[in-house]
């Protein structure tokens, strides 16, 4: 949800990203978790001051909320971890889409 908020590749490694972009990744991730405290369903995307779901998270398939293209979902590393991206929204270099 976090590298879909920030449009970052989710399969760049961390190291891959400037300051500024892990400062705001941070921030959002604090804002969420914030949000998120009290709730017993997470919520990353609100509509107006409603809460309206997530973004990408267990959505592979189906459109994304920004550019209507299909959200889709790869695992990665070892442990097979699901990622969920819209591969439209969040580019991807060719480096990061070779593997898992």
């Amino acid at each position: 949800e976090l590298a879909f908020m920030q449009r970052l590749d989710p399969f760049s490694p961390i190291s891959s990203f400037d300051e500024a972009s892990l400062r705001a990744l941070l921030i959002a991730a604090r804002e969420c978790l914030q949000d998120n405290v009290q709730r017993v369903r997470r919520i990353t995307r609100f509509v107006g001051s409603w809460p309206a779901g997530l973004w990408v998270y267990e959505r592979s398939g189906r459109p994304c909320h920004v550019c209507r293209g299909p959200i889709r979902m790869r695992r990665q590393s070892t442990l097979g971890r699901s990622t969920y991206f819209c591969p439209r929204c969040q580019k991807t270099t060719p480096t990061s889409t070779t593997g898992s």
